[in-house]
């Protein structure tokens, strides 16, 4: 048996004809090969959008787009499963404050197959009489199930529109793993 896996050895190693001239053409050899291109030559889908205050309402304008990500109004809508990263930076006005003493935002995502899920969210305090700038900034990484058609979205919750600063140029986006 040794001799066997000796002589095995020295073919694979030293000779140029050990892969039979039909192993390519076999189908699982070839439906292999198309797995491994498609993986290596895919582009991976990103979106970028950047807002501005207009009338009181935060719109979101598409900078960059690339492959299946798409945007309406307020929300990215994502065709394919996978792993995402999402990130959004706002910026509140200096004398931001809201309603329960705080300023901040969620993203969220709602997909035809469930519940809407927060993905992340950031608030911060806003402490009496210290008044400045506040730009509140979310990176987080999260995975879509195959076959859903998915939409993340920013919410402010019960915070007003007119607390972001309109003179400043928010961002969102979405990006493929």
């Amino acid at each position: 048996m040794l001799s066997y896996i000796a002589d095995l050895q020295m073919k694979v190693f030293y000779e140029d004809d050990v892969v039979a001239k039909e192993w390519p053409k076999h189908p699982g050899i070839k439906k292999n090969n198309v797995l491994i291109n498609s993986l290596l030559t895919r582009r991976r889908s990103a979106i970028h959008l950047t807002g501005n205050i207009k009338n009181g309402v935060l719109q979101w304008s598409s900078e960059m787009s690339e492959g299946t990500l798409s945007h309406l109004n307020d929300v990215i809508y994502v065709q394919n499963g996978g792993m995402y990263v999402v990130y959004c930076i706002i910026r509140f006005k200096k004398d931001a404050c809201g309603p329960e003493g705080k300023v901040g935002y969620t993203i969220k995502h709602r997909s035809d197959m469930g519940p809407v899920v927060q993905i992340a969210s950031v608030y911060k305090n806003c402490f009496n009489e210290t008044y400045y700038d506040t730009e509140l900034f979310i990176q987080k990484s999260f995975k879509l199930s195959v076959g859903q058609n998915s939409e993340i979205y920013f919410d402010t919750g019960n915070l007003e529109n007119n607390l972001i600063d309109k003179d400043s140029q928010q961002s969102f986006g979405v990006f493929e793993l």
